[in-house]
């Protein structure tokens, strides 16, 4: 199973070598990281070409976080598209658990975790040692994850805690995030995938989202 993690950045030289080294710790390796950065002007860049072959690197002009998840979704080679804001973490067996989760659905649309919320590393103390994986894996019907997921308070608000198969994506058409949209393309990504089948929810606080 091959997964491609993306992450869209925008001057994140303070937190992105935590994210990347998340990415890089993982039990369950990706096939490729895919970075686009969206006009830093700070060391972004910089410090990602320090990561040499380990990270693919492209960068654009600022557009949008929206067009840079575009362009990563278009350049994505894996089967699984993982997402991640520049600026998140994955506990070690995130991806692991995701490809679990999509061995036991593969007809569903897209996968999720549960997450902690932090606002900086001193808010993350033992999260990685004293998590408990839960084997609760929940499959949500189509017609019942647009409710859901319009009256949460967190559970599917960030990117960071999606995955979704590339053929998903592709059967979306040439925009799965309307660029127009911009600070909501998220949520008219979401609002499709009941359109594909039914979202699973793995029961595991396996990302920490600042």
């Amino acid at each position: 199973m091959k997964i491609s993690v993306v992450i869209p950045t925008f001057n994140s030289a303070s937190f992105i070598k935590n994210t990347l080294d998340s990415v890089l710790a993982q039990s369950h390796q990706a096939y490729e990281i895919l970075v686009l950065d969206d006009g830093s002007t700070d060391d972004t860049v910089a410090i990602l070409r320090s990561y040499g072959s380990l990270i693919t690197v492209a960068t654009q002009k600022n557009r949008s976080v929206a067009h840079a998840r575009h362009n990563l979704v278009t350049l994505a080679q894996g089967d699984l598209v993982a997402f991640l804001d520049h600026d998140d973490l994955w506990h070690p067996s995130y991806l692991e658990t995701q490809v679990k989760g999509f061995n036991q659905h593969k007809h569903a649309a897209a996968f999720f975790t549960k997450h902690i919320t932090f606002k900086n590393e001193t808010g993350l103390t033992n999260w990685g040692q004293s998590i408990t994986l839960s084997p609760i894996i929940e499959l949500i019907p189509p017609d019942q994850f647009i409710p859901r997921y319009n009256r949460s308070t967190g559970t599917f608000y960030s990117m960071s805690f999606c995955v979704v198969p590339k053929a998903i994506l592709t059967n979306m058409g040439d925009e799965p995030f309307l660029v127009t949209a911009v600070g909501v393309d998220d949520f008219f990504l979401c609002n499709q995938f009941p359109l594909y089948g039914p979202v699973v929810l793995t029961h595991g606080e396996l990302v920490a989202y600042r």
